[in-house]
């Protein structure tokens, strides 16, 4: 049984199903140490694919187009994977999801939104041509980030996966312990808030 009623009964479903949780994970592509014209432009696309066809396959797993869609999506996010770098996003899930034993896509769903506009003031161009592949965004990313993620009504809390508040300073130290790239500067204040955020689960904001 996977979430918001989506009942999987073969692997294909399964598989269908967790990366339509995970359908933000191409927005971290935009802002990798070695992006570049070619991975930015499959990054916008596969968030826009997306952004299209989950609302879709939430209420309707079978629709031929939305499972479609997300394996394109699957398949443009995979090639921007091995074609980047990683930063924050991945660091802090890692820090979250081994350390704390956190679930796989949930958690990387619930930090990714949250980590985007954390590093937002990095990266103006990209924040600029987000509401271009997120529908109903008003010209505003994080607006539609928001109306996206109420509409797949998926958790968005740390607390609804097991995550304890007390906890939060201590997964604040790990995701500082060492130094890795990342377009915006790492502070344990500002990582602790993002996390302490992410623990509530409440729309994401300018200011994560």
């Amino acid at each position: 049984m996977c979430g918001h009623g989506m009942a999987v009964t073969s692997t294909v479903d399964n598989c269908v199903s967790r990366i339509g949780l995970e359908w933000i994970l191409p927005i971290k592509a935009l802002y990798a140490e070695n992006a570049n014209p070619t991975t930015s432009l499959l990054a916008l696309e596969g968030v826009k694919c997306l952004a299209g066809s989950n609302p879709i396959i939430v209420n309707t797993l079978l629709d031929p187009y939305a499972r479609t869609a997300v394996q394109y999506r699957a398949f443009l996010s995979d090639f921007c994977f091995g074609s980047v770098g990683i930063a924050l996003h991945h660091k802090l899930w890692d820090t979250l999801d081994r350390s704390f034993n956190l679930p796989h896509s949930e958690t990387h769903t619930t930090i990714l939104s949250r980590i985007s506009t954390y590093n937002a003031p990095s990266i103006p161009k990209i924040m600029k041509r987000r509401p271009e592949v997120l529908s109903e965004s008003n010209r505003d990313a994080i607006h539609g980030l928001n109306v996206l993620l109420r509409k797949l009504d998926v958790k968005r809390g740390l607390a609804d996966f097991g995550f304890k508040g007390d906890d939060i300073d201590k997964a604040a130290d790990f995701a500082v312990k060492s130094s890795y790239y990342n377009p915006w500067k790492i502070e344990r204040g500002a990582i602790r808030e993002l996390i302490g955020r992410a623990y509530v689960g409440k729309d994401v904001r300018a200011d994560f």
